[in-house]
């Protein structure tokens, strides 16, 4: 049972940092720099 918790939590994350690439991937084709984003999380 605690091998099949720990495979579901391992997926979950995996499934997260693909969506979070995904994200990156198409925001920075899009125009958005790292340096924008500091600026718009700083106001």
């Amino acid at each position: 049972m605690q091998l099949k918790v720990l495979n579901y939590r391992q997926d979950a994350v995996q499934l997260l940092r693909n969506i979070m690439d995904e994200v990156s991937r198409e925001v920075q084709a899009q125009g958005l720099t790292p340096e924008i984003l500091d600026s718009i999380l700083q106001n």
